[in-house]
């Protein structure tokens, strides 16, 4: 054998990290009803597809935690904007968690909350996949977050999460929930 002709790939798995965002979410919501619209990432794309697959598997057997919309954004944030204008529109407060297959979409959705003029991370808990730099990473050392933390009355669960949105939801304060990014980096 050759050793020359070997390929190396490096990738994350999917559904495993659908499921577990799914897992946390039951585990967080523990019991409480939960609704959950979700915005999937391109139609056809495997990732999509195996995200969408994965969260499913993680609230399965949890009846409390309902899908109450799902649709395309295509993974851009111009696409996420405009569906969670559309879900807020037809669901307005009974949504209680955004499920993006993406961070693209989470940031545009979140810019669909604030317009509406609610609170992402405390009205409505964003549930992210990718940790992509955006507009809302902030540059804070680890003792400026590490004395926000501490203000908070201790730390968070932080397990699942990591990257921009992360960071957001520990810059909007007390919340009953935050935000988790990435839920495959565990």
């Amino acid at each position: 054998k050759d050793p020359s002709l070997y390929l190396t790939a490096v990738t994350s798995d999917s559904v495993h990290e659908g499921e577990v965002a799914g897992k946390w979410l039951v585990d967080t919501v523990a019991g409480k009803s939960c609704n959950v619209v979700e915005l999937q990432g391109t139609v056809g794309a495997s990732v999509a597809t195996n995200r969408k697959e994965g969260f499913a598997k993680g609230i399965a057997g949890a009846d409390n935690v309902k899908i109450i919309r799902s649709q395309t954004g295509d993974f851009t944030r111009a696409k996420g904007k405009e569906v969670m204008e559309a879900f807020l529109k037809a669901e307005g407060k009974k949504i209680n968690v955004l499920y993006a297959h993406n961070d693209d979409m989470a940031i545009g959705a979140i810019q669909a909350i604030e317009e509406a003029g609610m609170k992402p991370a405390k009205d409505i808990v964003i549930i992210s996949i990718d940790a992509v730099k955006g507009e809302i990473g902030v540059d804070l050392s680890d003792k400026d977050l590490a004395a926000r933390r501490d203000a908070w009355g201790g730390s968070r669960r932080t397990d699942y999460a990591s990257g921009a949105l992360w960071k957001y939801a520990q810059l909007v304060g007390r919340a009953k929930f935050g935000a988790v990014t990435h839920p495959g980096a565990t």
